[in-house]
This record gives C-alpha cells, sequence and structure tokens, in this order.
C-alpha cells in the first residue's frame, strides 16, 4: 500500500495482481476534491509503471459525478444482520 498527500487531501492505494492484470486501486480518497482530482495523472503514471493496465476506486457513488471518466464496473449489496 502507498500512502498519497497534498496539502489538505490524501489517498491510500494498493497494487492487485489478478491472474489477467494488474490494477492500481485507489482504496481510501479523502479530503479537497479539487486536490483529490489532481493527483489522478501522477496516480496513473505510477501504476503504469508498475504494470498496472487499470486504475480502480472504491468508494461512494458521488464519485461517479466527480469523475465522470471512469466507468462503474460493479455493485455492492450489503445486509446488517
Amino acid at each position: 500500500m502507498a500512502l498519497w498527500s497534498t496539502e489538505n487531501s490524501a489517498l491510500i492505494t494498493e497494487i492487485i495482481d489478478h491472474p489477467m492484470k494488474r490494477v492500481l486501486v485507489v482504496v481510501f480518497a479523502g479530503g479537497d476534491l479539487e486536490e483529490i482530482k489532481g493527483m489522478e495523472e501522477r496516480l496513473t503514471q505510477y501504476g503504469y509503471a508498475l504494470g498496472c493496465s487499470e486504475m480502480q476506486i472504491f468508494g461512494r457513488k458521488g464519485w461517479e459525478k466527480a469523475l465522470p471518466h471512469f466507468e462503474n464496473k460493479s455493485v455492492i449489496l450489503t445486509k446488517v444482520i
């Protein structure tokens, strides 16, 4: 895992190896939205340099609006027990 920070924001990323691809995953992001969005190019270059072919973001639905060039690929259903 790696910690990425700016003056008012922070991200935690992880590299996940799948059988057919390597993925850079943003596990957590918090702080100023514009600063977070501004880190995308650095993250893309970092992932590419480490052999990743994809970047994923684990987060709430609001990220779809903030990052419309990302594609929603899954739905997670949970039940409180």
